[in-house]
């Protein structure tokens, strides 16, 4: 069977979007300090304590000023959402460019041990963004992420001559579904399992999806 991406929908005025995007270094420094300032909020005081008053006052700004860039809390979300999305696929991509000769398993356990890892590194507000995205109504933006993450690692296999199983697309659609899927258990219970052993045995998981299938 081959997995397709699903339709791509032009971009509906009720996603989470910014108000404005900032032009200088400094409104760009603002912005940061003010998408920072979410993270740490749902971090000291969860979901329902994350108000537009607190953000503002831990990231430094007036609430005037945020809202010349947020114009409410689900778009304040939703710039955390995009945050944390980029810099997994930043690891996805640099698992890809670092895995170009290696052995196809090698290449997957690579993958799922970096995003699970940043995973770790990062406050654990993961379970807040996952209950959040309907909320946030941030849910279809996120389909459209993981189908990047798809097309992206369906290229790679493309590019691979020690491939010899012909639906690409599916390879990649359940190797990224298995790694996102393992990242938010993990997120979902922050401090309460030991993240290096699920992220190895998730390698080792995901790295047999391939075992077998080359050459």
């Amino acid at each position: 069977m081959t997995v397709r991406s699903p339709r791509r929908r032009s971009r509906s005025t009720s996603e989470p979007v910014p108000r404005k995007q900032p032009q200088q270094q400094r409104a760009a420094e603002t912005v940061h300090a003010i998408v920072t300032a979410v993270e740490r909020v749902l971090h000291s005081h969860g979901a329902s304590g994350l108000t537009t008053n607190r953000i503002a006052e831990v990231a430094g700004v007036s609430v005037g000023t945020l809202y010349q860039y947020f114009p409410n809390k689900q778009a304040l979300v939703g710039a955390l959402q995009e945050r944390v999305l980029a810099q997994l696929l930043d690891a996805f991509r640099a698992g890809l460019a670092a895995g170009a000769t290696d052995p196809l398993p090698a290449v997957a356990a690579r993958i799922a041990v970096s995003m699970v890892t940043l995973y770790q590194s990062q406050l654990p507000v993961h379970h807040w963004l996952i209950e959040l995205r309907s909320e946030a109504q941030y849910q279809e933006r996120f389909r459209r992420i993981v189908d990047q993450f798809v097309d992206e690692l369906t290229a790679f296999l493309e590019t691979r001559t020690d491939v010899t199983f012909t639906d690409k697309r599916a390879a990649a659609f359940a190797t990224v579904t298995a790694v996102e899927g393992i990242a938010n258990g993990v997120a979902a219970r922050p401090g309460q399992i030991d993240v290096a052993a699920v992220a190895a045995e998730g390698a080792r998981m995901i790295g047999g999806l391939y075992q077998g299938r080359e050459r």
